[in-house]
């Protein structure tokens, strides 16, 4: 292939990349009081929102949580050569709900870890 070819596609590939909208986990934690013009600021749009008959709304967000853990490692061990320490961190995803009230601001009980948003 000739080289100009591959760089131009290659330009064209990683310009691409740059315009997807790729979720991440926002670090930034969900508080009482929150506007929903805030939550949108911060975490994106929601999944889906719920609205009741008495004005408040839940919004569905997929939320992570993470868990490390670490140990000595299996296998051969010889504390003269390393220290055969070993770590793992692992992350889970579950849809949530966040409640706002009829003032849309967050009330209730805020969901464990953090929000995986598009901003």
């Amino acid at each position: 292939m000739n080289i100009r070819v591959a760089t131009i596609l290659l330009l064209g590939l990683t310009l691409a990349s740059c315009s997807l909208d790729v979720p991440r986990i926002v670090d930034t934690p969900v508080r009482h009081g929150m506007t929903s013009k805030e939550l949108i600021a911060t975490f994106g749009a929601p999944l889906s929102i719920h609205t009741k008959p008495d004005g408040s709304q839940e919004w569905t967000y997929r939320f992570a949580t993470t868990e490390q853990s670490s140990g000595t490692a299996a296998g051969w061990y010889d504390p003269r050569y390393s220290t055969g320490e070993d770590t793992s961190q692992s992350i889970s995803f579950e849809k949530s709900v966040v409640h706002l009230s009829p003032a849309l601001e967050v009330t209730g009980e805020i969901p464990e870890g953090r929000i995986l948003g598009k901003r």
